[in-house]
């Protein structure tokens, strides 16, 4: 068995791509990789740290492969830029290994079939958990929930949330949320007034899911509700996701609102909350702004560049934006 101290090390590096691969070595080193339950938090732990390729290669030197292992995998791919890898790795578990799906392949498998919007692969793991002894799993059926939602029928979820006893708030806002995305905001209000408890979280899902379906107005009154009900924003997406409405709309004015509003807050270090301040200004023609933002974003990604690259571009700022491009080079 893996000496405690060693899982918690493995634990601890997860998200630290550098730390991960050095407890690796260290684990091989003292011939400790091939215990059981250290192969499974190895996948997981590249799987957090972007590293899906070592968590590939964690479990294919795995000495034995069981469902820990498969599920640590599967839920990292069905979570990774191709979710499609999922079947191949299905048909291995069920072929070589002549492994049934748990609980938690179910649910990672209805995830990816959300994100393929494969509404056929979905309904046919629906029928198989129905079958199955985890027919009465609540976090399977929330993914199915998410599944259907994203496949573009949520009357389906809808069946699958009202099979449920207990709801907690998961459940809660995928449905509304999946409502919402999928333009039908009304059923989206109703279900959520019928929510015994409203937190960020849901707010944020009813909010993102307006904008998602093209109803700004509507998410920027929410946005102003949710502040009538005094809830503290602890988290910096909701923010981004108000600023993209605010973008969407053309609303400068609105939209400086937000700004300030985000500086109040403390949220204006956030790369994804200036991400959107630079797209909003730049969609709203005051290219100033967006570039005065862009300059105090601290940590940029790809998208920050871009954002500010295409900004610059479209309002005849191409020297600018030949000099951005520039930067970005260097910056790499």
């Amino acid at each position: 068995m893996l000496p405690p101290a060693a899982a918690a090390a493995i634990r601890a590096t997860a998200g630290l791509p550098r730390a991960v691969r050095r407890v690796h070595a260290r684990l091989l080193k003292e011939g400790l990789a091939d215990l059981p339950s250290a192969p499974a938090l190895l996948v997981s732990a590249y799987a957090r740290s972007c590293l899906l390729p070592d968590a590939r290669r964690a479990f294919d030197d795995a000495p034995r492969r069981d469902l820990h292992l498969y599920s640590a995998l599967l839920a990292a791919v069905s979570h990774s830029s191709d979710p499609e890898l999922v079947l191949p790795l299905l048909r291995r578990m069920l072929s070589d290994d002549a492994l049934r799906p748990d609980h938690f392949v179910l649910a990672s498998l209805a995830s990816a079939a959300g994100r393929l919007r494969s509404l056929r692969l979905g309904r046919q793991l629906h029928a198989h958990f129905a079958a199955s002894p985890y027919s009465a799993d609540n976090v399977v059926k929330s993914s199915l929930i998410d599944m259907y939602c994203k496949c573009g029928v949520p009357q389906d979820a809808r069946k699958v949330f009202d099979s449920i006893g207990v709801k907690n708030s998961v459940v809660w806002t995928a449905l509304i949320s999946g409502y919402a995305s999928n333009g039908c905001t009304g059923e989206a209000l109703d279900l959520f007034q019928s929510m015994p408890a409203h937190g960020l979280f849901t707010w944020t899902a009813l909010i993102s899911g307006f904008v998602k379906a093209g109803n700004y107005t509507g998410a920027m009154g929410l946005f102003v509700e949710m502040r009538r009900d005094d809830i503290r924003i602890h988290d910096a997406f909701v923010l981004a996701t108000v600023i993209g409405g605010a973008a969407d709309l053309a609303a400068l004015v609105l939209g400086r609102q937000l700004h300030g509003f985000v500086m109040r807050l403390g949220f204006l270090s956030s790369m994804i909350v200036g991400n959107a301040l630079v797209d909003m200004y730049s969609k709203c023609s005051d290219i100033h702004s967006a570039r005065e933002v862009f300059e105090g974003i601290t940590v940029r990604d790809v998208i920050s560049w871009t954002t500010i690259l295409v900004g610059e571009a479209q309002h005849g700022r191409a020297e600018e934006s030949c000099w951005s491009c520039s930067e970005r080079t260097a910056a790499i």
